[in-house]
């Protein structure tokens, strides 16, 4: 009898543990396991599976629908001349990085990369909005990107660009990649990353509680004191 509650009590354990690796970790600011922390919503929006606004690379508003129209289009050139490599951090022409007072910015595309070689992708549905679910291979911890509006994939813009295209994330239910191949005046989500990359080591980690045992149905008042390396 004792064997057999033991196996439903794993067996309860797994589905539990199931059922939490499919659910977005709660919080805005989501450790990944990865070199920056990023953010679990969209620019735009304060909720997991809502989607935000739409912004034309390098730009503060959406997107327009000809390259004619766009920032960057140099009509004697008869091109798009970007003035930078790179808009990560720069408050003129990261959304991100203007709206939040410079704490979060644009992901670089090797951010985006790290993100996704660093984590298992599965195209699911959260709060009944189509995405992708993305949980980290290090630590568990997840972020949901919700669908576009064609639901069969979402598309986020990197800070950097090459050539006349800019660099973005692309997912769906069969492929998570980055590419060049963008046309910058299309508007698309971004989702932040924090500015500072560095993450403090904890080097000391102290705990004092009242009692030594728990049991079931009593609680304990645990203090936790960390100490980063820098400190």
């Amino acid at each position: 009898m004792k064997k057999l509650n033991l196996i439903l009590c794993i067996a309860m354990l797994a589905v539990i543990m199931s059922v939490k690796a499919q659910t977005p970790t709660e919080g805005e600011a989501i450790d990944m396991g990865v070199s920056v922390t990023w953010r679990a919503y969209d620019l735009g929006s304060s909720e997991i599976a809502k989607k935000g606004s739409l912004y034309a690379y390098g730009c503060m508003d959406q997107g327009v629908p000809f390259k004619n129209y766009y920032k960057f289009y140099n009509k004697t050139m008869w091109s798009v001349i970007f003035p930078k490599n790179d808009f990560a951090g720069d408050a003129e022409y990261d959304a991100a990085a203007a709206q939040t007072n410079g704490l979060w910015q644009i992901p670089t595309s090797a951010q985006w990369e790290e993100l996704i070689n660093n984590c298992t992708v599965e195209w699911t549905t959260v709060e009944g909005t189509e995405g992708a679910l993305l949980t980290s291979k290090t630590n568990g911890n997840s972020i949901f990107l919700p669908a576009d509006a064609n639901k069969s994939q979402c598309q986020y813009y990197a800070s950097d660009n090459k050539g006349n295209n800019a660099y973005i994330a692309e997912f769906s239910a069969n492929s998570a990649n980055v590419t060049s191949t963008a046309y910058p005046w299309k508007g698309l989500a971004i989702r932040p990353v924090s500015a500072a990359s560095d993450k403090p080591e904890l080097t000391a980690l102290a705990l004092s509680g009242e009692s030594d045992k728990m049991f079931a149905n009593t609680t304990m008042q645990v203090s936790v004191t960390a100490t980063p390396a820098d400190a």
